[in-house]
């Protein structure tokens, strides 16, 4: 581009030089010409003779040689090789210049057929192509214009190479920092950092309506999967669960430990099937006012014995006396609270203690639970809560996005948390409810 606009300035001063030089010689010839016209007017007024001792005198006046031109030839000292032309130019009836022999010559008509005024001079002759004095302003006029365009091009040629290098990235599915357009593109203040701006959110609109995407054809097949799972399993588990509360009526009580068990298992493959439910068709929870301490509370009292098997202890702390009421489903709450506290439970294979904790913060409550595992790996805490995704071997990856797609219909947030000290966290605020604002 310097080049190109080094090039394009050089040949504009060029012609323009050889313009302004055609100029300048075209408009000293029309000066010569009526000064010629002037002074044949001045010599007619004076009625001398037309000798040389008058053209002298004229010389020496104008600064310029002056003769006369009669039919007998010229009265003064004139060079032959310009008597042609000077004869062509004296048979014309008006005034003339032409430029002959690098000198210029004026002829101006006398009246009365008395002959012609010759002038004769040297022309002030503009700047030449071939002096130096043209070749370096305009060599520094091109070298500054070269460097104001190579200027240009870092400023506006450059980012725009570089937008055009990152476009590639436009179509991929990472976002790593790699694949991010330099800051110093996308903050300029001009167009190319418009464009650079919205080239990149144009991107990262496309990634999240390519994740949405996913997330929907992984639920829809979810849904099929979980209509098919809960006709298969709920009718046996629901005939198990009406034998098991038979049995306990009956006076068995060397078997009222395997009956207890039977309903907590029929129990669990009922909450399960209910989770899968939930998560491919979600329907709008039935809410009322409800108590999250106590319901942390019935869910801790029965984990605790199936939690003390693995070594496990569940800690809860409730802050205080005051009831903490958000305006919930409890039962949906109850499943999120088991699938978390459970999740707690299977990242200490080797046990440990899991704090639960509920709170009032400003308008919302908070549910925190808290384990002494190795924590979140970056990929677990980047993917948390998406369908199918666990690194727990036959995990199926549904707990987190049941409870994530509860606490959304309850107008509330969970977001996984990396304590200081060891451990994972994650943290649930759900608006509190109106009875408990008041």
């Amino acid at each position: 581009m310097a080049t190109w606009i080094g090039g394009f300035f050089l040949l504009a001063a060029t012609l323009l030089l050889m313009w302004t030089s055609w100029l300048q010689k075209r408009n000293s010839l029309v000066e010569l010409t009526r000064l010629a016209r002037s002074n044949a007017a001045f010599v007619e007024n004076l009625k001398f003779p037309l000798s040389p001792q008058l053209a002298s005198q004229l010389s020496n006046i104008l600064d310029l040689r002056v003769a006369f031109f009669i039919d007998e030839g010229p009265a003064g000292n004139i060079p032959s090789e310009i008597i042609p032309p000077i004869r062509e130019m004296a048979q014309l009836d008006r005034a003339s210049s032409q430029r002959f022999h690098g000198i210029e010559l004026a002829v101006a008509p006398l009246a009365g057929g008395r002959g012609s005024l010759l002038m004769i001079r040297q022309p002030n002759n503009g700047p030449s192509l071939f002096e130096w004095s043209f070749y370096l302003p305009t060599i520094g006029l091109a070298l500054g214009c070269a460097a104001l365009a190579f200027g240009l091009g870092r400023s506006i040629v450059r980012p725009l190479q570089n937008l055009t290098a990152w476009l590639p990235v436009l179509h991929s599915t990472s976002k790593g920092e790699s694949d991010c357009i330099p800051e110093a593109i996308s903050r300029r203040p001009d167009e190319i950092g418009i464009l650079a701006s919205s080239l990149s959110d144009t991107r990262d609109q496309l990634l999240r309506e390519r994740e949405l995407r996913a997330r929907s054809e992984r639920l829809a097949a979810l849904g099929r999967v979980a209509t098919s799972l809960a006709h298969e399993v709920k009718n046996p588990a629901a005939a198990i669960r009406m034998h098991a509360d038979l049995l306990s009526g009956m006076d068995l009580r060397e078997n009222a430990e395997s009956i207890s068990l039977i309903q907590e298992e029929v129990d669990q493959i009922t909450n399960l099937v209910n989770q899968w439910l939930f998560v491919a068709k979600a329907e709008p929870p039935k809410t009322s006012p409800r108590d999250l301490r106590l319901i942390l509370e019935k869910i801790a009292a029965r984990m605790r014995p199936s939690l003390r098997h693995l070594d496990v202890s569940l800690i809860t702390e409730n802050g205080g006396d005051d009831p903490v009421l958000i305006d919930a489903d409890s039962s949906r709450m109850e499943q999120v609270i088991r699938n978390l506290i459970q999740n707690a439970a299977q990242a200490m294979p080797r046990g440990g203690k899991i704090f639960a904790s509920v709170k009032s913060v400003g308008r919302f409550a908070e549910l925190r639970i808290l384990d002494e595992g190795p924590g979140f790996s970056t990929e677990a805490f980047e993917h948390f809560g998406e369908p199918f995704f666990s690194e727990r071997e036959g995990g199926m990856g549904i707990g987190l996005t049941l409870a994530r797609e509860v606490v959304q219909a309850h107008r509330g947030t969970i977001s996984p948390e990396r304590p200081q000290s060891r451990g994972a966290a994650v943290s649930i605020r759900i608006p509190l409810s109106e009875n408990d604002r008041a």
